[in-house]
């Protein structure tokens, strides 16, 4: 394993400045192991602590790489990368939501986790939890999550409006438990948008209006 000076940078998701930006290497360690059957065959991993050329946000990135494994159109190496802490471009922790009660704050951001670190079929079951977690907390009425959320409607903590964006958020979790089937990242950026408006119509905007 040999260290290597910041001589370099990468194009990665900003946790702070929300967008894909420049970031210089500081350190870089890289290394290189052989498969064991004797075929030659090498797997390049580089570990990078890197900063943000714009905000100065220092993060951590994983890159891995083989010999095997190239773009058959450019005959370039394909590059594995894992960032830390994990991130989604466009996307920070709502504001206010340490006002959540403990049990849905946890699983709002386990579901955060879960889509930032590339768990597509994880976060769209989150993203159902999410909205079992608010019905359990406001001992909603029913025996389905469709009738739990429309009787969020009946206690006044949703819109009718609100509550069928909902249902589409609940569908999207029956599709990615049954089906194992992960959303398009435009269809779960939506549904994040629509849970986190639940939480924000039913615990930050009245906790704010108490204060």
């Amino acid at each position: 394993m040999a260290a290597h000076g910041p001589d370099t940078s990468v194009s990665i998701v900003c946790p702070t400045c929300l967008r894909r930006t420049n970031h210089v290497i500081l350190q870089q360690v890289k290394d290189t192991e052989y498969d064991e059957e004797g075929y030659g065959v090498g797997f390049h991993n580089s570990y990078q602590i890197v900063r943000c050329r714009g905000c100065e946000t220092v993060s951590f990135r994983h890159a891995s790489s083989s010999d095997i494994d190239e773009d058959p159109e450019t005959g370039e190496p394909i590059v594995t990368e894992h960032i830390y802490p994990y991130r989604l471009a466009g996307r920070k922790r709502m504001d206010g939501y340490e006002r959540l009660p403990v049990k849905v704050r946890a699983v709002y951001l386990e579901t955060l986790n879960s889509l930032a670190a590339g768990g597509s079929i994880l976060g769209t079951i989150g993203i159902r939890a999410v909205v079992e977690a608010v019905c359990k907390d406001k001992r909603t009425a029913g025996t389905s999550l469709e009738q739990r959320i429309d009787d969020l409607v009946v206690k006044g903590l949703l819109s009718p409006t609100q509550a069928r964006f909902l249902h589409k958020s609940r569908l999207l979790g029956n599709v990615a438990v049954h089906e194992i089937e992960p959303a398009e990242d435009a269809t779960l950026k939506i549904a994040m948008d629509i849970v986190e408006n639940l939480l924000q119509t039913v615990y930050i905007l009245p906790a704010a209006l108490e204060n």
